[in-house]
Parts: structure tokens; sequence; C-alpha cells
């Protein structure tokens, strides 16, 4: 039976107020399902706090109008069933995973922060751990040492793995999920063992001159994100820590380059640097606006994190600070 206008209304409503609570839309051609199968993936949908209704495309284009959603208008054609989730990636998962045992629920596309998705898309964002596991993994992280010393390792591997294709395009969500978990990894090894040199020097780095604007911001917001203000020395400190322990060094490069390297106080600068090149890092202190004539400002104010400089493998002296900040200030 056809809906009066009135109902018509009141499901655009609906529809626009659950698109406005989301974060994605998955949409799928259920021709052929049964009865039975259908109700089975409403079920599923309903547990895992997925939207999910079969909808007129007519009425579905005009709820998603004015919303993120509205790029995928294009794939809203044929018999549709539409999931939309609070959790980036629920929708997704839901959709993927009946669509994976039984093959008369067809994928057509769907949408993720106002970009359309593809099938394939999909199936990508759908691979990536949901909020719940990612909980479920930080708290196995958080059980002892071993396990937050694992999370370390698998963060480095993600890293090196995955940051240049999230950098070079923001649609892969298969990287970006990868970057996110190896974040969150990185933070509760971050949480157990402390930062040292690269940190110490980030504060004066960020703090003492506001010249530099990073590509990407406005261009009368000018400063230098924390990211960079501690990247920038990072190569230099670690060829200045490398003898406290080169295996360490050396396995902290094998990760992030995904095999072997040549050993040395070079391996794990050299695979840092190339990792910086490819995602467009600023190239050093000077690319941020600093000289040789900031080197004993930029020193005074990183002794000042002596909490920091104590954890170092190696802890610097004022000399090997300002030597690690001369040897940052042009890395390639």
């Amino acid at each position: 039976m056809s809906l009066n206008r009135n109902e018509k209304a009141a499901v655009v409503t609906d529809v626009s107020a659950q698109a406005a609570r989301s974060q994605t839309l998955a949409l799928a051609e259920y021709r052929g399902l049964t009865v039975e199968n259908l109700n089975k993936l409403r079920v599923d949908a309903r547990a895992k706090g997925v939207y999910l209704h079969v909808l007129k495309n007519s009425l579905a284009r005009l709820a998603v109008v004015g919303t993120p959603f509205e790029v995928a208008q294009a794939a809203m054609v044929g018999p549709l069933i539409y999931g939309f989730s609070e959790d980036a990636v629920a929708a997704a998962k839901v959709i993927t995973d009946f669509a994976k045992i039984n093959d008369k629920l067809v994928i057509k596309g769907g949408a993720y922060a106002g970009k359309a998705l593809t099938v394939e898309g999909v199936k990508a964002l759908a691979a990536i751990p949901s909020r719940d596991v990612l909980i479920a993994q930080v708290a196995g992280l958080l059980k002892s040492p071993i396990q937050r010393f694992a999370g370390v390792v698998a963060a480095l591997e993600r890293g090196g793995r995955f940051l240049r294709r999230a950098v070079a395009d923001p649609g892969d969500l298969e990287a970006r999920g990868a970057m996110m978990l190896a974040a969150t990894m990185a933070g509760v090894g971050f949480g157990s063992a402390g930062v040292h040199i690269p940190h110490a020097c980030a504060y004066p780095v960020a703090g003492l001159k506001h010249d530099y604007v990073p590509p990407g911001y406005p261009a009368d917001h000018a400063f230098v994100p924390h990211g960079h203000s501690v990247i920038v020395t990072a190569a230099a400190a670690f060829r200045f820590t490398y003898e406290a322990d080169p295996a360490r060094h050396e396995h902290a490069a094998a990760l992030l380059a995904g095999g072997v390297v040549p050993p040395g106080p070079e391996a794990l600068p050299d695979v840092l640097l190339a990792l910086m090149r490819d995602v467009g890092a600023p190239s050093g202190l000077a690319e941020l606006g600093y000289t040789e004539a900031d080197i004993p400002a930029l020193v005074d104010g990183a002794l000042r994190q002596q909490r920091l400089l104590v954890l170092a493998p190696r802890e610097p002296d004022a000399d090997e600070l300002a030597a690690i900040l001369r040897d940052s200030m042009v890395n390639w």
C-alpha cells in the first residue's frame, strides 16, 4: 500500500534524524532475500546498534539532502535496504558480514565522513575493528608489560606499513583504520614507558617561534603541530641514543621498514627520514623558521624538561642537546 503525504513526511523526518546521528551509511540490494533471512539481518543489526530499514529511494534521497550522506544518492537505485550507524564501522560490518553468507544480499555502496563509498569501500570499512573490539584490544594491552610491549611493536609495524597510504589517500579506509589502532597501541606504550629527547625538544620547538604554517591549515594560523615539533629532532636523537642499545634501535628500524635493514647507528634515522619525506613532514628545524642562532634558546627550553630527559636510554647534557638540534636543522 502506498503511503499518504503525512506518512511520507514522517519517514523522511525519521530517516533525517537517524542520518544526523550517524557516521556511516551502507546500502544493499535485497532482491530475492527471504523474509526469514531479512528478519535475521534485522535482528543482527538491532543487536549491533544499526538502524536498518527498507526504504523508498525517493524518500531516502530527500532525507539525506544536506547531510554527509547526500553523496550516496547515485547508488540509491533498485530495491535497497539502508543501514545507518553511529559507530563508524557497524553498518558496513553488518551488511558485509551478512552478504558473505547470503548471496541474495548485494552491497551497492554507501557513505562515510562525507565521502561516497564504492562496494570495495564498504568492505574495507567493514574490515576495520569496531569500537567495542578496539576497547577490548586496548584492555588486553593494559593487562601486562609484555602485552604493552607487544602493542608498541605492532604500532611500529602498522605505522611503517600504512602511514604512507593513509596520508596519500584519505579515502583508504583500511590504512586509516590501521593507523587509528596503531596510534592507540602507541599511546598505551607511551603511557607505560614514557617519552624522552624528541618530546623534550618539542616544547621549545613549538613555543619559541610562530612563523610556520603547516600544509592544510589556514594561512593566518601559524604554529608548529605537535607531531612536527617531535619528529624533526627524532632522527638525530635516535642517532645519539643508538649506543645505549643498538639491537633495540635496529629492531625498531626493521619494524618500520617492514624487513631487514643494514645495521648501525644510521639504521633507524634512515628509515625514519625516508618515512618523513614520503608523508611530507618538515625537513628540519630550518623549515620551521629556526637558525643556528636559536640553538641556545632551544637547548634551554629542552633542559627544562628533565622529567623527559631522564627517561632517555642515554641522557644528554647541554652540549649534546645542542649537537642534536644542530643536526636537526636540515635532515635532507
